[in-house]
Parts: structure tokens; sequence; C-alpha cells
């Protein structure tokens, strides 16, 4: 049946290298959707480009993906009034509603990475009144813990002016303390009321729901439930992975962290020259954890056998959606500094099992082929075509990243074509949630940020560490940041939230859980001016929650579609009713409703401006109306505006080159403004520097989003010097965000011809051509930018996208992926250790690890660079000397080699390896006793479980080419009784018998090498040359 409820009311530095800061298709023309007068494009025939510097020492110049096509079925938005726009106010109203608690997540200095996370929020009706309750979930101190419990459990009420929260923790037996985390609610028993389940750095905890009428209790059943995750959790979902009616349980885990052995022994890192906890790369990462529920109050772990345990990435949000709509749901998990996971569910009657597919979709890197430091999550239809779109929060200096679903399950991101490229570099973000606050019909985005580092305090107007919150407006598509104009002003670390109406008045409200902060309770006033209607489904085949129910709403030519997802945002659970706004329109022809197991429900012509709760295949009764109200209120914000930041001081009388390196620090600090400033005022120092207008388009492109004033300045920097690549590049970058595909083909093309050695300009030009449709230019383009640049993965994960996209075979793509993959670490650790050479310009470890890194690639020129960097900052750092020296090897220096190996021993005479190199070299140089004596050196230094045959193969040459062939036996017998296959040791083991004179048993090792390699001509050979000289 369908119900009608009428319920509303008006690192130390040497170490710290390895303990990383937080971070982390053809296009078929579209048309147009007119929204208020102004016509914007459909999503999917924009364009997303990812900003990034040419000529900044720390700019990032990324490769963007191909675009897709658009979708053909309905979707126009639904009339609204012409102020809707702005007819809303968010009201915080937290402490007056009764949430007065404060959040407790370590100490305020946040010396430790698991101090940092600490805070989550549930909403749920815990006593089933149809009041959406509040659970939160806090943390505790490692030296002085609170005697107050870590959560708190509210109940949503009747007050004498509104609703009001009332503190029930005590009583509903949640009052306990620990490392909370995180929060996940579903009606596990399928009982009819939400159970609830809490992550921790530590053993998670079941809770089952045990309230009666006046009566709230929850069980605490974790280990009866059979499940065991003494990991660090993070967010946590409930869904029905397999369809037979029983919620089964996700759980990301994070990190290996123990408090008691800290990384770098607990000191301090850093990050922007300020003090920061260290981590989370240089931390292993926990692997994930599924549980499958039998029905009977018991769980079954199935992580590894069900294909998810299988990789092993620091996890932080979670999703549960179906990307493909076939039925079943899909896993989305957002990875801090390591790919995002999309676990496609390929379930049949016989196995549950999963399979990675993000980097095949799209939607584990960013477009340049960059894994971002993923935080929270969310779905959502923000373009009414009728499929899911992702969402990403990601660590400042970087954008959050938006997935579109081009409908055939492959995604693009459009992050910079909905305009959600602007504002948001300087913000950290996390819990993250498609909600349609004005009811417009369009779903909006809400991002909760903070940072994590509270030294940055310090630094004047750079990152700040407690920072607004955003709030997007969707305009058919296209993103708009709204945040400060509507109410939002507080400043806070925030980390979960959740939307909930929890005066249940149609419009979604917002609460958010704040890291050593009491929480805010956002009040949604004139939300419900436009029509509204929503859904509480109830499942009676499927799970009692509904969760995977698909929706579509029909209301003339509109069609809205809305799943219920589990998981969402970070750390939280939403309000778990479906809102679908309506604009100025007043009603709806039908809705629908397509549940988890496989029935589908019509529900024609069902009245508006209220709360329906649907039960699975029952037939819909009506009940009253939430009236709209007469005006919308528009509130003046209870909270000020966040200060302008403090200023760097400069001399009036410095000079234009001393103004572009203060901009490009400033820059690196994410203070744009400033940076802007003093760019503008070198110009008017020296009006000719290409730099600084490059500089300064950089800044409005990547930093505050300005793409016309960036274009402009760009323009007169080509006016100076046509021959600038970097300039071209940047406009070429430029033109393709704006979708002007024919200007940056040519923009872009002339950059690589400017650049003819940069496989990264090269990629750019195949970027355009596949958003123009010219695939065949665009292979070509993306083959050239493989070749110049062999040791870059991008090309190939834009060349394996391209094939698949075009439907080109699936093994030519597979290639393309692979290739992708095995490029893709070494690169990433690139990348870190840049960072790392920024954040720590004056330490030789950073140039030492990057060079090494170059060296691996094959980018020999570059690691010499940063090995005669590093020995600059410290001429006896050993770990490059024996690098150097091995470069200096493989270039046939050998005396150079010898004495930087030498350098190397001398001042570090345990350096693992070096002993052996040394040896080489002077085998080469035919000094066989000085090799002798470095390889034994070598094993003196050796423990016998570390013993390598390769050390004593080598010792047993030198003694051989120095005549000592007993010594050269003996040596050689220890390595072939360590490893028996051998071939080449056993050739040269017969060649020293036969010179022995024992003829027989070298014939042995070439029998042997028959055995092990039946194909091998020179044991072949030999054994016939002893039977002849018999």
């Amino acid at each position: 049946m369908v119900r009608y409820t009428d319920r509303a009311t008006p690192i130390s530095q040497a170490r710290s290298f390895w303990y990383g800061p937080l971070f982390g298709a053809v296009g078929r023309q579209c048309r147009d959707l007119s929204v208020t007068g102004t016509k914007h494009p459909t999503i999917k025939g924009m364009v997303r480009v990812l900003a990034g510097g040419v000529v900044w020492l720390i700019g990032a110049g990324l490769i963007s993906a191909g675009l897709v096509g658009c979708e053909s079925s309905p979707s126009t938005s639904p009339e609204r009034p012409a102020s809707a726009d702005r007819a809303i106010h968010f009201t915080q109203i937290a402490e007056a509603s009764g949430l007065r608690h404060r959040n407790i997540s370590g100490d305020p200095k946040q010396r430790f990475i698991v101090e940092s996370i600490s805070a989550g929020v549930a909403v749920l009706d815990v006593d089933g009144d149809g009041w959406f309750d509040l659970f939160f979930v806090g943390g505790t101190r490692a030296t002085d813990p609170p005697e107050a419990p870590s959560h708190e459990l509210y109940l949503n009420e009747a007050g004498h002016d509104g609703r009001r929260f009332r503190r029930v923790t005590d009583e509903s037996g949640l009052s306990t303390q620990g490392w909370g985390m995180g929060t996940a609610i579903g009606d596990i028993d399928n009982d009819g009321d939400p159970d609830l389940y809490v992550t921790y750095w530590g053993r998670d905890q079941l809770w089952r729901n045990d309230s009666s009428a006046g009566n709230v209790r929850f069980t605490e059943i974790t280990s009866a439930a059979g499940i065991q995750n003494d990991d660090w959790g993070t967010s946590a979902a409930f869904a029905d992975i397999d369809a037979d009616g029983w919620l089964d349980l996700y759980v990301t885990n994070y990190l290996e962290f123990d408090l008691n052995a800290p990384p770098a022994d607990g000191s301090w890192c850093h990050f922007k020259e300020v003090e920061s906890f260290c981590g989370p790369e240089g931390i292993p990462a926990q692997s994930d954890r599924l549980y499958h529920n039998l029905g009977d109050g018991r769980f079954e772990e199935i992580s590894q056998s069900s294909g998810i345990g299988s990789i092993s990435y620091p996890g932080l949000g979670v999703l549960f959606t179906d990307i493909e709509d076939d039925g079943d749901l899909d896993i989305y998990i957002a990875n801090d500094s390591e790919p995002n996971f999309l676990f496609r569910n390929n379930s049949s009657a016989e196995e549950i099992r999963f399979e990675q597919v993000g980097t095949r979709l799209g939607v584990a890197y960013s477009e340049g082929g960059l894994a971002q430091a993923g935080m929270g999550v969310d779905g959502g239809d923000i373009d009414n075509d009728g499929d899911r779109d992702l969402y990403v929060s990601n660590f400042s200096d970087d954008v959050n990243t938006l997935y579109t679903n081009d409908g055939h399950g492959w995604y693009t991101d459009a992050t910079y074509a909905t305009g959600m490229g602007r504002v948001v570099r300087p913000f950290l973000g996390w819990s993250t949630a498609f909600a349609d606050y004005d009811n417009d019909g369009w779903l909006d985005l809400f991002v909760a940020n903070g940072h994590v580092y509270p030294a940055l305090q310090q630094v004047p107007g750079g990152l700040r560490y407690a920072q607004r919150n955003l709030l997007y407006h969707n305009e058919a598509g296209r993103f708009t940041e709204i945040g400060q104009d509507i109410g939002l002003h507080r400043v806070s670390t925030s980390r979960a939230a959740a939307p909930i109406d929890f005066d249940n008045d149609g419009d979604l409200d917002l609460v958010v859980a704040n890291l050593n902060d009491t929480p805010s309770l956002w009040r949604n006033d004139g939300g419900n001016v436009n029509g509204w209607l929503g859904l509480r489904l109830i499942g009676e085949s499927s799970n009692r929650d509904a969760i995977g129910t698909r929706v579509r709403l029909f209301a003339g030519d509109v069609v809205q579609t809305r799943q219920l997802q589990r998981g969402r945002g970070f750390q939280s659970q939403f309000d778990p009713r479906l809102v679908f706004g309506l604009g100025a329109s007043g009603s709806v022809d039908s809705l629908v409703i397509s549940w988890p197991s496989g029935q589908r429900q019509i529900v024609r012509n069902p009245p508006t401006r209220r709360y329906l709760e649907v039960v699975e295949g029952a037939q819909p009764v009506e009940g009253p109306q939430v009236p709209r109200p007469t005006s919308a209120p528009i509130a003046t914000s209870t909270m000020p505006a966040p200060a302008a930041p403090e200023q760097m001081k400069v001399d009036e009388r410095i000079d234009a080159g001393t103004l572009r390196r203060l901009a490009s620090e400033l820059y690196r600090q994410g203070r744009y403004e400033e940076s802007r400033r003093h760019l503008e005022r070198g110009l008017e120092v020296e009006e000719q520097d290409v730099t600084s207008h490059i500089n300064l388009a950089t800044v409005h492109f990547s930093g505050r989003g300005d793409y016309e004033e960036a274009t402009s300045v760009l323009s007169r920097a080509l006016d100076i010097d046509p021959q600038r690549a970097e300039a071209h590049h940047l406009l070429g970058k430029i033109q393709l965000q704006q979708s002007l595909h024919e200007e940056a083909i040519v923009s872009l093309k002339e950059a690589a011809r400017l650049s003819p050695t940069s496989g990264e300009y090269e990629g750019w030009v195949g970027l355009a051509y596949q958003r123009d449709g010219q695939t065949d230019a665009a292979e070509k383009a993306y083959r050239t930018a493989a070749r110049l640049a062999p040791w870059d993965p991008r090309p190939y994960l834009n060349l394996g996208r391209l094939y698949e996209q075009t439907d080109r075979d699936s093994v030519t793509a597979a290639r393309a992926f692979a290739e992708f993959e095995r490029l893709s670490p070494a690169q990433r650790r690139v990348n870190h250790y840049k960072r790392k050479l920024a954040e720590y310009p004056d330490h030789p470890a950073a140039p030492y690890l990057l060079g090494r890194t170059y060296y691996e690639q094959g980018r020999f020129g570059l690691a010499e660079k940063n090995y005669k960097l590093a020995l600059q900052l410290d001429p006896n750092h050993a770990p490059t000397l024996h690098a150097a020296g091995r470069l200096l090897q493989d270039g046939g220096k050998l005396t150079e080699a010898a004495n930087a190996y030498l350098r190397a021993r001398e001042n570090d005479p345990d350096l693992q390896g070096i002993n052996n190199d040394l040896g080489q070299v002077y085998h080469f140089q035919k000094r066989f006793d000085l090799a002798i004596d470095a390889y034994n050196r070598a094993l003196d230094r050796t423990t016998d479980a570390e013993i390598t045959p390769t050390l004593l193969s080598n010792l047993a040459m030198a003694h051989a080419m120095a005549g000592q062939l007993n010594q050269a036996r003996e040596v050689f017998e220890r390595s072939v009784a360590l490893k028996p296959d051998q071939i080449d040791t056993r050739d040269a083991l017969g060649q020293v018998l036969m010179a022995l004179g024992e003829v027989d048993a070298a014939a042995a090792q070439w029998r042997e090498i028959l055995r092990l390699q039946p194909g091998n001509s020179v044991a072949r050979q030999r054994l016939q040359q002893i039977e002849a000289g018999r």
C-alpha cells in the first residue's frame, strides 16, 4: 500500500619522504536546454579540461580523456519561478535544536593521522515514528581520554516551536568509547527497524535495534553475527548484493597504523613548510571487507572469494549503485592517493563475484591519468538522462571530480565542462551529496570541507584549516557555487555530512559533523516553494530497506530518475527517502518503481507535496498534503562571513623577477589572489615578460577558474612572443575546456610543433582530435605521444578509452590498458617525489628518490640532473653516490663509477648492494683481485638467509678469471645449491670442472641443463665435444 503522512511543520625530514601528507567517443550533436532564458549545452556535449601550469615548477600539465555522446531520452527542466535560484536560505540551528555535543578526535595539534577523521553521522528513524533521528560517531584522545561517550544518539521530537533533538545516548546502550570513524544503517534482519554498524580504528561494532514503544535500545551483536574487522574501518554500507532479500555489508579499510609505532617514529612531517602528521603515503594500506548476510543473523566474510580483497588501497568512501542498469548493485570506492575502485557486480546464482573495472570505465583516475586523493563519493543523475553520474571529493590543490555516465557504462571526466573546476582548489573535500535543495528538478551538490593540518593557520593568506562548505546549484547540468549567497558561511573542519528533511516539510536540510567541534544543522528555508514529491520505500520480496530500487518520475515531457543508494558521502548515512523536485509544476503523471526483486510497479497520478510510503506490490491510497508556503522566507545568516585573509607585505621597490618568484611560492601555497596581484605588479614593471604573462594566465585558469581573463592574458603573451610553446599549449587547453575544438586543435598543434619532443603536448593534440570526433587523428597523436615519452602511462590510458568507446576489438584495448597499468606505478612515484622536492628543497632525499625513479623509467638525463642536485645538497649522501655510480657504469664510465661507489661505501659501509656493484666494475676492468675483495665484503655483511645466487656467481666468476679454479668451483656449487635452475651458472661451473680435468662432473652439469631446458644448443654442443674427444 501507499500511505500518506502529514508530518510537516512550517615527517622528520629524512624519513618523511616515505610518509607523504594526505593527498594525495565521439561527441554527437546535443540539443540545448533553456533555463531561465539562458541556453546551456547538455553535459554530453561539453568538454572538460584539467587545468594545470605550464611554467610553474609546481604546475601540472595533465591529459584529459575523450568526450562521449549525448543520450536521446527526453530530459527538460521543470518550470520554476525565475527567483527560485536564490529563494532558499540555510539557517544554522544546531544548538537551538538540541545538538550541543562536541566531537572529540585527538589532540588539537593533530600529530597522528588517526586523529584527523574520527567523525561520522547517520540519519535514521530509530523508533519508526516517521521523524528522522541522528546518530553521531566520534573518537577519543591518545592521551587524557575523555570520560564522555564517543558517540551520541538524538531522537527527533516535537518542541514548542518546532522540532527538537533529545539526547538518548545513555539509555540506548550506545554509550561507548573508542576511535570511532563512520557508520552504516540497515535493517539486517528485516524486522522493520534500522540496525547500526560503527567503524573504528580497531574492532568495528554491529548493533541490533531492539527498541520498543517509548524505549530506545540497541544490543551489540558483532561477534554473534560473525563479523570481525579489526582493521582501520572508515566508511561502510549495507546493500543486497545478490538479491536474496538480505542486506550484506561492505567496509572500507584505510591504513595499517600503529599508535605505538607511528610513521617516522612519531616525528613531524611537513606540508607547505608547516608541520603535519605523516601519511598516508608510505603507510601500508588495508584491504576492504565484504560480508554476506546468511539470513539467520550471521554474516560470512567473502572478501577474497568475491574479488573485493584482491587489492589493498586506502579506502575512505563507498557507494552502492547500479552503473549499468542491469538490476544489480555495483560498488564504487574512493581511495586516498591511489586509483579509485569500481567493482562491477558479475554475480550469478552460483557465486558472488565482483570485477574491478574502474580504469576501463574511466572512473579510477582523473582525466589526466593521475590518481587523486579520494575522500567522499556520491552518485546521482545530474543531467536527467536516466543514468547515475559519479562525484568524488579530493584533497586541496586539486579539483573534486565529476564523472558523467554516457548511458553505456562509460564515464567522462566532466569536472570543468560543468563548471565544477572553479572555486574548489583551496578546499579539501569530504562528505558530498547530490540533492535537489530548491526542488527545481535538477540535483544540486553539497560538499563538506576542512583541511587536515592545523598548522596551516600559521600561514597568513594561505590554505585554511577551517573551511566553509560548498553548495553547487545545478542549472540543466551546469553548476554554480552559491553556498555563501544562501547562508553557508560557517567555517569548520567538517568531515561527515548528510541531507535530512528533519522537519518533513519537503526541502532537504543538512547535518554536518565537525572535527573537535559542535555539529552543524542547516535548516532549509524556502526550498519547498517549488513542488515536490517524497517517497519512503518498503520492500516485501526485496530487502525491507528497498536499497537498490530505481524510480522514474514522469511529468509531461520531464523524466527524473532516482535510485535508493547506500554508502554515499564520507562516513555518513543519508536520509533514505527519495525526494523529487517538481519546479512550478504541481502534478506527476506516474511513478515507475523497479524493485530489487524484479517487480515493476506503477503509481499513476500520485498527489504531490507530501511523503508517500510505498510498500512493494501494494496498491496506493491517498493522504493529506503539505501546503505550499505563501512566501519563501529569506533569512539573514546567523554566521558571519569569513574574514579576508592576511596579505603578504612586499617592498614597493622589488623587481619583476623577485615578484614572479614570490607569486610562484604564493601559488604553491594556494594563495591565488595574492599570486595574481604579485604577477600584475611585476608586469607593470616589465610589460614584456612573457613568463609572467603565462604564469598569470595559469593563476586565472587553474587557481581562479577565470577562463576569459586567462585567454586575454595569453593573447598578450603571444603578441609579444608567438614562438612560446607553453602559451599556445595553455591556450589550447582553455579552448578545449570551452568546447572550441577547432581552435584548440590549432593551438595545441602549434605548441607540439614548437616543442617537437614533448609527448605531453602531443597527447593534448590527441585529446582535441578525439573531442572533435577525429578518432584516426587522435589515435595517431596518442601513438606519437607514447613514442616521444615511452615512460608516460597517459597515452595508453587514452588509447584504451578510445578503442573501447569506438568499438575497437577488446584485445587491443586491453593491451593499451595493461601498458597503462604497467607504467603507472613509476609515474605515480615521480609525481610524489616532485611534491616532496617542492616541500623539502634542502633535503637530498627528495632529488635522490626522484632521480632513482627517473632512472627506472629510462629518463637518464633527468636522473643525472636530480643526482647532481642531491649531491650539491650533501656531497656525501651515500645512496645518491651509489645511484650516480650505476648511471656512470651504464654509460661505460667505469673509473668514475668505481670512484662514486668507493665514496658511497666510505660514507655508509653497510649500504645495500654497494660492494656487489663495485665488484662488477672491477670485474669489467679486469681487476679481479679487487673484484673478489668487493664481493667478499658483500658476503661478510650479508646473513646466510640474505645471500643471493647472483652474488655467489659473481664471486665465483671473479675467482675463475683470476685463475683460482678450486675457489671458483666451490662458490659456483654454493650458488647452484641455492638455486638449482640457473642455466648460466651451471654452464660456467661445467667449464671450470673441465679446466680442472673433471670431465664427467662437467658433463653432468650440461646434462642437467638439457633436462631443465631441452632445447639448449650450447649444452648439447659441449656434450658432443666431450663425446668426440673420448
